[in-house]
């Protein structure tokens, strides 16, 4: 029987990729987004069983974790309960000046 703690997200239509803010760290995080609900990247790992044997861990500790498959593995993601977008300033941070699109990275 699966464990209601941990799914295995098969398509990338299932989630999309976002930048998230938790509170004690001063730098984003690379997250995605199910829902209403953010999940930080915690680690990638090269096999699926690896990935399955991580996520029973933990789960068993209380983690609510989702799996993804991506070329070089599987990426292992744990749900952060206070985390909010990058797009929302940080309350400690000065606002800064909007930048222009054509001038920014584009990240997958």
């Amino acid at each position: 029987m699966p464990n209601p703690n941990y799914l295995i997200l098969k398509s990338p239509s299932e989630y999309s990729h976002c930048q998230i803010w938790v509170p004690d760290l001063t730098d984003p995080l690379a997250a995605i987004n199910v829902g209403d609900k953010y999940y930080s990247l915690l680690k990638v790992v090269l096999s699926q069983q690896k990935a399955i044997e991580l996520a029973e861990k933990l789960a068993k500790r209380g983690d609510n974790v989702l799996l993804t498959p991506i070329p070089k593995g599987y990426a292992i993601w744990v749900w952060e309960v206070k985390a909010y977008l990058k797009s929302v300033q940080k309350p400690s941070e000065p606002a800064s000046p909007p930048t222009s699109k054509a001038n920014s990275p584009i990240l997958d």
